[in-house]
């Protein structure tokens, strides 16, 4: 990594001999070693963290994407062969947790196909032992991803938070100036969240987004910010 010695051992030191413990009303527990991972709410903590995983895909044949913490694993199942590489790479990433002091949960790991065949190959994978539900839609970095690539559930998910959001905003803030500062803060913000992944949806769920969304707003702000946000949807929709 090009670290030199003294900057090793200054991370050394850094991570060594940490303790950890819980206070609750003013009572402290007694201190438990903590023998893996990095500091949270440390500067340096993203930076060892990523560091501390980097290699985690470099064992496996299967494609690795990792955000912070999320790991995913995907592979393209042609035949039984696939799935038992599939299942192998899924093997070798549960042994490296182990051998790094981590661990995954199955508990939290899913398995999604995504394909249009009307007889997908079929195949059950296991995670330290757990056999992994198979489930027809995931959250994966905000984004409600299901095994068809609609956007559907994605979309309804947006517009259901925009329309909370907006109900707070409409019976706590009365100026109307307020609410549409707050309305591109908040709604606008929640709906434009990672618009790119939806430039090929059809122009109906498109429009869907902007109405649902904005439902109820001209009685407490201007036709104007109606305006702009449908001209912005259309141009996001449309890269």
């Amino acid at each position: 990594m090009g670290v030199s010695h003294q900057v090793l051992c200054w991370v050394d030191a850094f991570l060594s001999d940490r303790e950890q413990s819980v206070v609750v009303n003013g009572s402290r527990s007694n201190p438990s070693k903590v023998t893996s991972g990095v500091p949270q709410g440390s500067v340096l903590g993203p930076i060892l963290f990523l560091a501390y995983i980097n290699d985690i895909g470099n064992a496996v044949s299967s494609g690795v994407r990792l955000f912070a913490d999320d790991c995913v694993c995907y592979r393209v199942i042609d035949d039984v062969s696939d799935g038992h590489q599939l299942q192998e790479d899924i093997n070798i990433l549960g042994q490296w947790a182990k051998d790094w002091g981590m661990s995954f949960q199955p508990v939290k790991c899913n398995i999604m196909t995504i394909t249009r065949k009307r007889k997908p190959v079929i195949f059950n994978y296991m995670l330290n032992g757990v056999h992994l539900v198979k489930v027809d839609c995931v959250k994966y970095l905000g984004i409600h991803i299901t095994s068809d690539l609609n956007w559907g559930k994605h979309i309804q998910n947006v517009c259901n938070k925009g329309n909370r959001i907006l109900g707070v905003l409409r019976r706590n803030l009365s100026p109307a100036r307020r609410m549409q500062n707050w309305l591109h803060i908040k709604v606008s913000s929640c709906q434009y969240w990672n618009m790119p992944v939806l430039s090929g949806i059809p122009t109906k769920l498109s429009c869907s987004t902007t109405s649902k969304t904005f439902r109820g707003v001209q009685p407490v702000s201007s036709l104007q910010i109606i305006q702009e946000s449908l001209a912005l949807s259309h141009l996001c929709y449309g890269t």
